[in-house]
């Protein structure tokens, strides 16, 4: 009905009606009344007439009242007097809408159009009923705000959770939500130009939100939104449409930056305490972030789940890295078509008791979460260094660094003093990728110089995963360049074109190219073509069809 609504030019009067604002609604009977040709309107909510236009001023309220909040399942005509007046049915019994006139009788096509409009004007109610009674709880909300973006303290925050929760509130919900990438500002842009961020953050949501709602900083670029009465039902789309508003562009200094925000959403359940809720919403927005920045993730049963299974294989990982259980396995990488190993990557695993062996991809992400990525990347190179003795010349070792360590001066040091020293270059080759690269910030170049200078080979990692931007391989001096997989094995232009244009700056740059994943015949079939087309002497590779095929070279 509201998309018909539109197409016959209702857009203008649907735009009045704010279900997240205020609404003028004197304004919005004048409009519909106009649309349906009433003489009179009236809207209802809670026995109180809310707005009132036309003749109707003349007909006894306690009438008025009565016939609008006579219970009914469909839209009805009621004949008052010389009046005959249409009342579009509501979802809910914060309010009713209805339009009368002296000289027509309504169709059935107004009766639904005022129905439907009714549906939206019952949102703008709800809320506005929310803003003129708050509860005792938010009335007394009084905690001292932060000095930078004047949003209310965590521990205010908790507090009111606590209250409005022993208030037996029906229904709330908590947003959590994460601003992305602040480091990378505060590392390029500077601290003052971070700072300026949270405020016009802050400064967004405080402006975007109802006046019943709560905005509370939680933590350095982590903000909570306290919503009485908004139910998992809207929960989502309050999130998405703070998202957008602060997703436009902000002012800064020296042009305009724009910022994603992450959102971890939680509503109220009987069992939850204020402790339990924003627990929840920030498991949420945990969620969300590992989708990818700009995300929003609702808790439910299925996250709960979830939540669940990580708490338990955190606390095993946890014993894992004490009872050394990690473990590398040597992945060649392999020069083609003459197959002669040129290196091998130290590939972390986790020798679990009961479960075998579990690969890198299923717990790096939480020994980020927990603190402890340094302690795998630590293990890995004492794991590697193994292997450094006695290794056929050429044949070097890499290992992978994450962002968090790229920025970490002691992890460097700590690296350093371990590797091993063979004049002008060592056995020890870093991966870093893109996402570690911005992660690290401008101390992950200075990093990475470092390293070079004391002969450890430097490559970017799992290039076409992220941005996939060129601009990353001009930030530093590699030595070889990692296409993620999906680059060669895709068959859009795109993506060959972005292969070959790596090719062509690593020819300028003098790094070297590998590919991985090539793991089926398919895939090497791919890249055996895309040798033939960039007409090269021979290229890098890892995967299972690859070590196939060196296996057959070699006889």
């Amino acid at each position: 009905m509201l998309g018909s609504l539109v197409q016959k030019g209702w857009a203008s009067v649907l735009q009045q009606i704010r279900p997240f604002g205020d609404t003028d609604f004197t304004a919005v009977l004048v409009a519909v009344g106009n649309m349906v040709g009433a003489e009179a309107g009236w809207i209802v909510s809670e026995g109180e007439l809310v707005a009132v236009v036309g003749s109707v001023e003349d007909v006894d309220p306690l009438l008025l009242r009565t016939l609008a909040e006579a219970k009914s399942d469909s839209a009805v005509i009621a004949d008052l007097g010389s009046m005959h007046f249409v009342r579009g049915s509501l979802p809910t019994t914060s309010g009713h809408v209805a339009f009368g006139s002296a000289r027509q009788n309504f169709d059935q096509g107004t009766i639904d159009i005022v129905a439907a409009i009714g549906n939206v004007i019952d949102l703008a109610l709800a809320a506005k009923n929310r803003r003129n009674s708050p509860s005792t709880a938010i009335q007394q909300v009084s905690g001292q705000t932060d000095k930078l973006t004047g949003a209310l303290l965590r521990d205010d925050f908790r507090a009111l959770l606590d209250a409005e929760i022993e208030s037996e509130v029906h229904s709330a919900t908590v947003i959590v939500l994460g601003v992305d990438g602040t480091s990378i500002v505060n590392d390029t842009l500077g601290y003052a130009t971070g700072d300026q961020l949270l405020q016009t953050v802050a400064s967004r949501l405080l402006t975007t939100v109802r006046s019943c709602d709560v905005v509370a900083r939680l933590s350095g670029d982590v903000f909570g939104i306290y919503c009485p009465g908004i139910g998992s039902d809207l929960a989502e789309d309050v999130a998405n449409r703070i998202q957008r508003t602060i997703g436009a562009a902000i002012d800064i200094d020296d042009g305009t930056m724009t910022v994603t925000i992450s959102a971890g959403i939680a509503s109220l359940t009987a069992s939850d305490s204020a402790a339990e809720l924003l627990s929840n919403a920030d498991l949420a927005l945990q969620a969300a972030k590992s989708r990818g920045s700009g995300a929003a993730e609702q808790f439910d049963d299925d996250l709960a789940e979830q939540v669940s299974k990580r708490r338990h294989l955190a606390t095993e990982f946890q014993t894992a890295l004490d009872a050394n259980q990690l473990t590398t396995a040597l992945e060649p990488i392999i020069g083609m078509p003459d197959g002669k190993v040129v290196g091998l990557e130290a590939r972390v695993r986790w020798l679990h008791p009961t479960r075998g062996l579990i690969d890198r991809d299923e717990f790096m992400g939480m020994a980020e979460t927990i603190g402890r990525v340094a302690d795998v990347e630590r293990a890995i190179i004492h794991l590697a260094a193994r292997n450094w003795d006695g290794q056929e010349t050429g044949v070097r070792t890499s290992v992978n660094l994450s962002g968090s360590s790229l920025r970490d001066e002691r992890q460097i040091e700590w690296l350093l003093e371990r590797i091993p020293k063979q004049g002008a270059h060592n056995d020890l080759i870093v991966e870093v990728s893109e996402e570690a690269m911005r992660l690290g910030g401008s101390m992950a170049v200075d990093h990475l110089e470092t390293l070079r200078d004391c002969g450890v080979g430097i490559t970017l990692d799992d290039f076409g995963t992220d941005l996939a931007s060129l601009r990353t391989l001009h930030m530093f001096a590699f030595d070889g360049v990692k296409l993620h997989q999906d680059l060669v094995t895709s068959d859009q232009i795109q993506s060959q074109s972005i292969v070959k244009a790596v090719y062509a700056v690593g020819e300028v740059l003098g790094f070297d190219v590998i590919h991985t994943g090539i793991d089926s015949e398919r895939d090497l079939l791919t890249l055996t073509r895309l040798d033939r087309t960039l007409q090269l002497g021979g290229f890098y590779a890892q995967g299972r069809a690859v070590r196939h095929h060196a296996a057959a070279q070699l006889g």
